[in-house]
């Protein structure tokens, strides 16, 4: 009986090809497959080719980077923009209470929040922000703090995540974010 399903299934998944705005692939060559297995050619227009996570990340070098000088203990890592859903506010006020060092990578939203974010961080003693490093020397920071930390309360593509992961940094994540069981 599980034969008869594929059929419907193959004809939903063309549907959802033939109208999704973008597809996303990690090469040019993984469109000859979604050709071969549901009979869809994509459409030049519809395709968005990812490279692949952790490319271009670069080696970490033995250094720590600079952002991290004069702590005392490798920091938890917060990496991507600064937002209320992603809870950066909320962790640096945490800091203070747990004294631990938490270094924040990523560029600022706008708004009140952004702004009560920044001060918040110029008042704390555990707190860092840097707002963006070239991607070429992210691996650094990955690996040379104790986890990273993704208190998101959204997150659609973790692509930090996974990084992290690819150098070897331990990764801690909410169950709200909805990509924990992923990781």
């Amino acid at each position: 009986r599980i034969l008869h399903l594929v059929p419907s299934w193959r004809r939903r998944v063309r549907w959802l090809l033939r109208n999704a705005d973008r597809i996303m692939l990690l090469t040019g060559s993984e469109a000859t497959y979604v050709q071969r297995d549901f009979d869809y050619e994509i459409p030049r227009h519809q395709q968005v080719v990812v490279p692949n996570w952790s490319e271009g990340l670069g080696d970490a070098s033995a250094g720590k980077p600079d952002g991290f000088a004069g702590l005392p203990e490798p920091p938890v890592l917060v990496a991507g923009r600064i937002e209320s859903r992603k809870g950066s506010l909320r962790i640096c006020r945490l800091a203070e209470r747990a004294r631990r060092h938490v270094v924040f990578v990523g560029r600022p939203g706008y708004g009140t929040f952004a702004r009560a974010f920044q001060t918040a961080v110029q008042q704390s003693q555990y707190s860092r922000w840097i707002p963006g490093v070239p991607r070429s020397t992210l691996s650094a920071f990955y690996r040379h703090s104790s986890f990273l930390l993704n208190s998101s309360f959204v997150e659609v593509s973790p692509l930090v995540d996974v990084e992290a992961l690819a150098l070897g940094c331990p990764v801690s994540t909410t169950k709200y974010a909805m990509h924990h069981q992923l990781l």
